[in-house]
């Protein structure tokens, strides 16, 4: 179910996506059921978390809010039962993703959240993601010139990994141009989503 996720983020078969998580999250609740030790049932229960928080995407893309919170708010249950600060950190993220929707001035605290657990955990993509959807929340916000300072960050984070992730650093360099524009900066505005595209 998880792996499919990969799939239906660029290819948005919304039904499918909800029907298979079901069943991953179904097969999670049933090895939580089943587990005989600690292990099995830590494994069992961050799966079912990160199942429900990505649950959460195709909920909202179908306008199901009510759903994709009630999956959330799950999801932070049985991560925080865990010992993994990566995984907790990653449900943090897809709250905040909730939060823009429902409650957009709760969301930056999700995200800040987020930011310290993948920096507790060592998880430096994690952290730069987090930077970056929290810089996005405060430009929401209309704290512009914050914003532009984590964007950076995230930017800078992003392109200098042993491994760059050109694609996120991209959403992150449109990010630094709307905020531009909203600083009224059209110029550069203009500069920073050309080099984006």
């Amino acid at each position: 179910a998880e792996s499919f996720s990969v799939l239906f983020l660029y290819r948005r078969y919304l039904r499918a996506w909800t029907e298979t998580l079901q069943l991953g999250i179904d097969a999670a609740e049933a090895a939580v059921a089943a587990a005989q030790t600690a292990g099995e049932m830590e494994e069992a229960t961050a799966g079912g978390a990160r199942l429900r928080s990505l649950l959460s995407r195709p909920l909202l893309d179908l306008g199901e809010n009510n759903r994709a919170g009630e999956q959330l708010q799950r999801a932070v249950e049985l991560a925080e039962a865990t010992d993994r600060l990566d995984l907790q950190a990653s449900v943090q993220e897809f709250l905040g993703r909730y939060l823009e929707v429902v409650d957009p001035p709760e969301a930056a605290d999700a995200y800040r959240r987020s930011l310290d657990l993948n920096e507790q955990a060592g998880e430096t993509r994690g952290a730069a993601l987090a930077v970056f959807f929290l810089g996005r929340a405060l430009d929401t916000r209309g704290d512009h010139a914050e914003a532009m300072v984590l964007l950076r960050r995230a930017q800078q984070d992003l392109e200098n990994r042993r491994e760059p992730d050109h694609r996120m650093a991209a959403r992150v360099k449109a990010a630094i141009g709307v905020v531009h524009g909203h600083l009224g900066d059209t110029g550069q505005a203009i500069h920073e989503l050309r080099e984006a595209i």
